[in-house]
């Protein structure tokens, strides 16, 4: 709508404060989360794009708030083989208002989407065994920022292997590092299931992701995400290919895919010295499930 269009245009310049179309008694609070004083305001109607002082009307998803601010969700993920429990500090931006998320995640595991407020956030990670003294802690890789939506989801990966020092240090791609990924909160209304790939496999890039005699997606970078791809719900089987054609692992990926929602299969696996290894994934969904709001078909969320 147009409204949400000069949003967009002007998001550079001006802050464009979300300004509900619903009347007072249109909307409706409710408990959510664990948190006491976190609630979600949802406006049930939506008035004409016209304001009768002239101003401009916010036409967009209903606000999701948190604390009394506008709220998005962050996700991290963890796939960097022999890193161990690891920490995850996210903290919002110089320049912003105050927001943290803190949480501890297992390898090959996630953290699931959490709230926080809608600003970027400067994300860390380190050992969990750091505990207390995790801002003296040294960090497992270099820092990231990502971006909050409203009513959205996003996620940073950590992903790669320990560096070797063999002589000389030299520059690898492929050490650990995070990486912010946009959650594009999409669904699909029919059975069809929507997935994307990641693959962390380290010493093997680019890599080549077949289903049967066809490439589902060919010459894939290292800890690069892929766009989203239409499948069959139901059950599939992933073979991956290295860079020279050889097979990356021995056993196909075996996964079944959901139908109706968005979902990202994270690939990883410790580099080996020798030959092959015992390739690991794990597969989540990429819609949070406190995301309010009508669904998104294509377009990011105003950032507000």
């Amino acid at each position: 709508m147009r409204s949400v269009s000069l949003c967009i245009a002007l998001g550079a310049l001006f802050a464009c404060e979300p300004r509900p179309t619903a009347s007072v008694a249109d909307v409706r609070a409710t408990a959510w989360g664990e948190d006491d004083d976190a609630s979600v305001a949802v406006a049930d109607s939506a008035a004409s794009d016209d304001a009768s002082d002239g101003a401009v009307v916010y036409q967009g998803p209903p606000v999701l708030m948190r604390n009394g601010r506008p709220a998005g969700f962050i996700r991290f993920v963890h796939m960097a083989p022999g890193a161990g429990r690891v920490r995850f500090i996210a903290r919002s931006a110089s320049g912003y208002e105050r927001g943290a998320v803190d949480v501890e995640v297992d390898e090959g595991s996630t953290s699931g989407y959490l709230p926080t407020i809608n600003v970027p956030h400067r994300v860390r990670v380190v050992p969990a065994s750091a505990g207390a003294d995790a801002g003296a802690a040294a960090d497992l890789s270099d820092e990231v920022q990502s971006d909050v939506y409203n009513n959205a989801g996003c996620t940073v990966a950590f992903g790669g292997h320990a560096r070797w020092v063999r002589g000389r240090r030299t520059q690898d791609p492929e050490v650990r590092r995070l990486v912010r990924v946009v959650d594009i909160p999409r669904r699909d209304a029919r059975t069809l299931g929507m997935l994307r790939f990641m693959a962390g496999v380290a010493g093997v890039a680019p890599i080549t992701i077949r289903e049967g005699d066809a490439d589902v997606y060919e010459r894939l970078p290292f800890m690069i995400i892929t766009g989203m791809r239409r499948m069959p719900a139901g059950a599939h089987e992933f073979n991956l290919r290295a860079r020279d054609g050889s097979a990356i692992s021995s056993e196909p990926l075996r996964v079944d895919v959901p139908g109706g929602e968005a979902h990202t299969l994270w690939i990883f696996a410790e580099r080996g010295r020798r030959g092959a290894q015992a390739v690991r994934y794990l597969l989540t969904n990429d819609v949070p499930a406190g995301r309010i709001g009508p669904d998104f078909t294509g377009e990011m969320p105003v950032y507000r």
